[in-house]
């Protein structure tokens, strides 16, 4: 065999035994970032992992869901998910779908009563969220912005005395083609609440 042919040969071979063993090197493929931050969420699936760069985030799970979720993950459910959602969660999309023609304002403002003007009531959401059983009662409804016409929301009970102190929270966007997506939080800053929206809900998938 001539050289040149043999040299092609190896190289070949080399190349085959060693891409499979960097593979598990490589990152996946993921797009998403809130707020330039290193938040980087998969575009694809339902439990995402939940970036370092998010200090006491964790996920949390509808109360008639009953896949576990895995450590270090948030589940993403989304309207058009095949299966649908749990039906507690399609409950309260209904709901958050319609304050679709609120207002824009700044992000984190009280839409509390605005909501409540469209039949939309922190109690029909904490029902639907909690079933019929006690349960710690939200407090108030906020409202953001994803990209520049897109809504999302914030239910969680805040307290006035300690504004910024961590909350279950459950976030939900309203996004392109009537898509709703909704995660619940069982710890997160209300400062975090728009970044994790935002890579949640991203406005192009």
């Amino acid at each position: 065999m001539p050289f040149s042919r043999r040299r092609t040969l190896l190289r070949g071979l080399t190349g085959a035994l060693i891409a499979p063993a960097l593979a598990p090197l490589l990152p996946p493929f993921t797009k998403g970032h809130a707020m330039g931050a290193e938040t980087s969420l998969p575009q694809a699936g339902r439990d995402l992992p939940i970036p370092a760069s998010w200090t006491g985030v964790t996920g949390a799970l509808a109360r008639d869901d009953g896949e576990p979720l895995p450590q270090g993950t948030l589940r993403r459910y989304r309207s058009d998910d095949s299966p649908a959602p749990p039906a507690s969660v399609r409950v309260q999309m209904d709901l958050f779908a319609r304050l679709a023609d609120l207002p824009a304002g700044p992000d984190g403002q009280d839409v509390t009563a605005a909501a409540a003007a469209r039949g939309v009531t922190i109690d029909a959401l904490a029902t639907a969220i909690f079933g019929p059983g006690k349960f710690t009662r939200p407090t108030v409804i906020l409202g953001y912005r994803l990209g520049s016409a897109q809504p999302g929301f914030a239910l969680a009970r805040i307290a006035v005395d300690r504004p910024e102190a961590a909350v279950r929270v459950t976030l939900c966007g309203l996004g392109p083609g009537r898509r709703v997506t909704l995660a619940h939080l069982a710890t997160a800053h209300p400062a975090q609440f728009s970044a994790v929206l935002a890579a949640v809900c991203p406005i192009d998938g």
